[in-house]
């Protein structure tokens, strides 16, 4: 019992230099409120330490924080996972985007690609979006549609656009914008 107590008293003597070497090095006296708060929450569990060992709490405390720790781990893992996802979906957006306009370079047609994935699992296509500055003609434009449902397996979810208004849209239902566009092609 005595050795007990005087291990307790040796670990409170190191406590306080260590405190007390810490206070004296903060670059800030700001930070010392928090050093305060956090250094008495550990004196408060050394004080308590050895009554927790008289009563067997300490591994009953042990139990409960680790649980808690447990617990809260897991439920941020959810969280992770679902950004997780939403990081993949984006960086495959962006990967069959850069494809596509890989594509059209081929072609010699200069655009902005946008792909729009389904929220869905497993993620699908839902609208790949061409945007371009130059004119291009009906026919390559029916042809660039045609090749982008055929790689990507989609019917109708393409759309092609020169300067925000809509080209070519194959998924709308008041008809073809284009439509006058064919006479003048000819």
């Amino acid at each position: 019992m005595k050795g007990a107590l005087y291990g307790w008293m040796k670990q409170l003597a190191v406590f306080y230099i260590f405190l007390t070497a810490v206070m004296n090095f903060l670059p800030d006296e700001k930070y010392a409120r928090y050093i305060r708060y956090f250094t008495g929450m550990l004196l408060i569990l050394l004080v308590l330490s050895p009554l927790l060992e008289l009563l067997n709490l300490k591994d009953a405390l042990n139990a409960r924080v680790w649980e808690e720790t447990v617990k809260e781990k897991a439920g941020e893992l959810p969280a992770a996972d679902e950004l997780q996802g939403t990081y993949l979906r984006r960086a495959y957006e962006q990967e069959i985007a850069r494809q596509i306009q890989e594509e059209l370079k081929k072609q010699k047609i200069q655009a902005q690609v946008t792909v729009t994935l389904r929220e869905e699992e497993p993620a699908k296509i839902e609208e790949i979006t061409v945007r371009t500055d130059e004119e291009i003609p009906w026919e390559k434009k029916e042809a660039v549609q045609d090749e982008l449902e055929k790689a990507y397996g989609i019917r109708g979810e393409i759309l092609v656009e020169k300067h925000g208004e809509t080209a070519v849209d194959a998924s709308s239902a008041s008809g073809n914008p284009a439509g006058g566009d064919r006479d003048a092609d000819r």
